[in-house]
């Protein structure tokens, strides 16, 4: 993004694929790390496994029926929104971007 030119297609096809690559982040962080932990809650981990799936807890499912569906579309939402990103990335290249 940084040697594309303002203003260009490429340039605006570049950062739809880096905002495409900020939402499966956000996606992983509100969907699918919360049903993750419902399914270690019983678990005994590391500690520094402790501490990486104690983050981002905030929305667990109650059940694993509502975790094991929170999380299969959390991957297929995720999927999606990176296909996208590497499509929209593919045709800036292939513009002369």
């Amino acid at each position: 993004m940084i040697v594309t030119p303002i203003g260009t297609a490429a340039f605006w096809l570049v950062a739809a694929a880096l905002a495409a690559l900020i939402a499966v982040q956000v996606i992983f962080w509100t969907r699918t790390q919360p049903a993750n932990s419902f399914w270690l809650q019983r678990t005994e981990l590391s500690r520094s496994a402790t501490h990486f799936f104690q983050t981002g807890q905030g929305r667990a499912p109650r059940d694993w029926t509502a975790a094991r569906d929170q999380w299969e579309r959390s991957h297929l939402y995720r999927a999606l929104v990176a296909t996208l990103g590497l499509f929209l990335l593919t045709v800036a290249v292939a513009l002369g971007g």
